[in-house]
């Protein structure tokens, strides 16, 4: 009989753990991967810096409005998206960017938006729109996304906000600009600032949660949720109202049993000191969405017939914003046109026109642009959404050296996110930067953090080798 040696045992190199159970696994797979993996990790070149902080700036002063106060004559903001936009074209990341579904998505928005000029019920308006406010809007996503190059970059861009924001917040107290008796700003109404400062809650809640913060920058960035809270009250925003009732309960089942005791209470304190604290005009125009109880006071009745017209004038905007989409599903009545349509609709059944937006960002864009670019449009927010998913479920995270702040930061999006969604069907801001921005941030913050994963798989095998 043939006589076959003994192959000799080789011994496995360790393998990651497939998910969070068995914490004893995880520990001690993290002590034999961190150290090489914190080292592999690339850190970013000056050339990368010089773009993020040229970004950070730029959201910066998009969000706070600093400028409109302080040298709005030397358009700061023109010289560092100049500087943001040759970091970009440098960066080697734009291609990658535009290539993807959410890339291509809002290159075939502006494609089809300039398509819908043609046919537009004012084509000199719908150009005017096209070249002064979307062509500015969409190009904060290939900015973005190329020049947010690593995981801290990116939560550092939510600080920004949140910082930014607070600016915002405070310049509003400062200087308390009334718009028919709402706070806001001179360049911004109440409604918008309000869907701002929601936006600049949510990542205030973020600093206040980090653990890798110091206790003051938590503690302050609490207060600071607080003063942003206020001040959106202050606005009378109900659709702001709305939203941040619909995303509070996605914030109780994010916390521990212990944690969604805590939140209530703090709710029930932060109740109770708006209803000490806010302006009761403010207040009762909070109160009133559908129907009048009675007003009181003179006040009272001029607040309740301006809240009460602006709800039914919403209600008719909205049939008339979907009465057009029927009417012109393929292009629409030409970006930005509306307003225009709808007053050359009014006055054939011998009405005045309202001329307002449609209030409602879905159907805005489905009226002036039809329904591909509706189609599009939700697109990119079910794009941006699984990507989101899809992070929060990579097992690669628990190897992550920042895997709690990173597991934070998708908790921050999401809560961006659906502030977004939401208040999207209350407000019309298919133009601004707000959609580009946001999926921009998603984008990046998720491909940033892919590739660092990969990278520590790189260093993982590269150990084991050695070992």
């Amino acid at each position: 009989m043939r006589y076959y040696p003994p192959v000799p045992k080789v011994e496995a190199s360790p393998r990651p753990p497939t998910s969070n159970r068995g914490l004893g696994n995880v520990a001690q797979w993290q002590a034999i991967i961190r150290p090489a993996g914190t080292a592999a990790l690339k850190q970013p070149t000056s050339l990368q810096n010089i773009g993020f902080y040229a970004l950070a700036l730029f959201l910066f002063f998009y969000y706070s409005r600093l400028l409109d106060f302080v040298l709005p004559y030397l358009h700061l903001p023109l010289g560092v998206a100049i500087v943001a936009g040759v970091a970009t074209l440098v960066s080697g990341r734009l291609v990658k960017a535009m290539t993807s579904p959410v890339g291509i998505l809002l290159a075939f928005l502006t494609i089809w938006f300039a398509l819908t000029v043609v046919t537009s019920v004012w084509r000199g308006g719908s150009f005017a729109i096209l070249k002064e406010e979307w062509t500015r809007a969409v190009l904060v996503f290939p900015l973005a996304a190329s020049l947010i190059s690593t995981s801290n970059q990116a939560l550092k861009s939510i600080r920004i906000t949140a910082v930014a924001t607070l600016v915002a917040a405070g310049l509003a107290l400062a200087f308390q600009f009334q718009w028919a008796g709402r706070l806001g700003l001179p360049t911004v109404n109440p409604n918008d600032l309000a869907r701002v400062l929601l936006f600049g809650m949510c990542c205030a809640w973020f600093v206040s949660h980090n653990s890798k913060g110091s206790s003051l920058s938590r503690i302050f960035a609490f207060l600071s949720l607080l003063i942003m809270a206020f001040v959106m009250l202050q606005t009378g925003s109900r659709a702001a109202e709305i939203t941040t009732i619909l995303i509070l309960p996605m914030l109780f089942f994010y916390y521990s049993p212990l944690g969604r005791i805590r939140f209530l209470i703090i709710g029930v304190f932060i109740i109770v000191g708006v209803i000490l604290v806010l302006p009761s005009a403010s207040l009762y125009r909070l109160t009133v969405l559908f129907e009048a109880e009675q007003p009181a006071t003179q006040e009272e009745v001029a607040i309740n017939t301006e809240a009460i017209g602006s709800t039914q004038s919403r209600f008719y905007l909205l049939r008339q914003s979907i009465n057009l989409t029927l009417r012109n599903p393929i292009f629409g009545v030409g970006v930005g046109m509306f307003a225009v349509a709808e007053d050359l609709d009014s006055k054939a059944v011998g009405r005045h026109g309202n001329w307002h937006g449609t209030h409602n960002t879905y159907t805005e864009i489905s009226s002036e642009a039809g329904i591909p670019a509706l189609l599009a449009l939700v697109g990119i927010l079910v794009f941006s959404w699984r990507d989101l998913r899809r992070l929060k479920a990579n097992k690669g995270l628990v190897l992550h050296p920042k895997r709690d702040e990173i597991q934070l930061g998708i908790m921050t999006l999401r809560l961006i996110f659906w502030s977004s969604v939401i208040g999207a069907f209350f407000a019309h801001f298919t133009y601004s930067p707000i959609i580009p921005a946001l999926a921009a941030q998603i984008y990046a913050f998720c491909r940033c953090v892919r590739e660092e994963i990969a990278e520590l798989e790189r260093a993982r095998i590269s150990s084991s080798r050695s070992v």
